[in-house]
């Protein structure tokens, strides 16, 4: 009888080892499930980023060409328009050089006609203006 009160003693401790782990268990179960669940959100957060970053690189991207694309066609310009304006500084330039030499030139005739010539010339001079 005391072998038999035992072994049901033995038996309801088992019994009740086996519902305390088997409620574990399931407690670990539903953890684990929403540790899952938890992850997957993640995960998608993550997909979700990775792709709005990945878009935006391959904009950025777009737009650092077209940016590119841009500051070479306004080098160009640039370049031409300073050509142009070379071209037309060299005109003025070349305008005002010819002024000086007409100035120069005015100037020597008109010192020329000051000068007196000598007496032979000075006849000479007359004739020649006279015919």
């Amino acid at each position: 009888m005391r072998k038999l009160a035992e072994d049901r003693e033995r038996h309801v401790e088992q019994q009740s080892e086996i519902e305390r782990l088997a409620a574990q268990l399931v407690e670990k179960d539903s953890n684990l499930q929403k540790w899952r669940e938890e992850r997957d959100k993640l995960v998608e957060a993550l997909e979700v980023q990775l792709k709005t970053l990945a878009s935006s690189s391959i904009q950025k991207d777009k737009e650092i060409a077209e940016l590119k694309q841009a500051a070479l066609k306004d080098l160009g310009k640039d370049k031409e328009t300073d050509v142009e304006e070379l071209r037309k500084q060299l005109a003025e330039k070349d305008d005002f050089i010819k002024e000086l030499k007409q100035r120069i030139n005015h100037a020597s005739l008109q010192s020329l006609a000051e000068v007196p010539l000598p007496e032979g010339e000075d006849k000479t001079e007359q004739s020649i203006n006279k015919e």
